[in-house]
């Protein structure tokens, strides 16, 4: 009997063990995705300062501010939520909507490079870089917490208590100049 008793402990406690790893692994990708959020804020941030700073008509900057708050409105109204995400559809269309709105601003800047102040372009291409670094982490995060709700005998565990797989950003360039992206990677950072 105390044999009996001492092994359902050893068990429970090993489920308990598991369960907390998993939500710490989960914990840190999301994290990262709000990490990834953040940059994409302070993204938006500074490539509004480019437009507002650069030699362009009203007419055009206007309609890239238009372009732009049309983008970045979409993505907040799903940051809000963000914190509400339980599966796989819901991260994967927030990922898509960040891609898409950091896409967005890559294009708007390639347009602007010729007629805006270099300082305001590399503050860009340094957010932007930030921006890239944290994709990757977040990438990091997922594999770690993938592998851990796949492989047994955490996969036990994370079956019983729901836990399911995340996906990766993939990140879709969007087609540049090749002469823009030669530029782009000449600014130091």
């Amino acid at each position: 009997m105390l044999l009996l008793s001492c092994c359902i402990t050893i068990i429970v406690l090993w489920l308990l063990t598991i369960h907390r790893q998993l939500l710490a692994k989960k914990r840190m990708v999301l994290s990262a995705l709000t990490s990834i959020d953040k940059s994409l804020k302070l993204q938006t941030h500074t490539t509004l300062k480019v437009v507002h700073y650069a030699d362009v008509s009203a007419v055009q900057k206007e309609s890239y501010f238009k372009s732009l708050n049309d983008y970045r409105h979409a993505f907040q109204s799903d940051v809000y939520k963000q914190h509400q995400y339980k599966n796989f559809g819901d991260i994967q269309r927030h990922l898509h909507r960040s891609n898409e709105l950091s896409n967005k601003m890559a294009h708007i800047i390639s347009q602007l490079d010729d007629c805006s102040q270099p300082i305001y372009i590399q503050s860009y291409f340094t957010v932007h870089s930030e921006f890239s670094t944290l994709c990757r982490q977040y990438n990091q995060a997922v594999e770690q917490y993938n592998l851990k709700v796949k492989v047994f005998p955490s996969s036990c565990v994370s079956h019983f208590f729901q836990f399911t797989s995340l996906p990766f950003f993939d990140i879709k360039p969007i087609n540049l100049s090749n002469e823009w992206m030669n530029k782009a990677s000449s600014y130091q950072f």
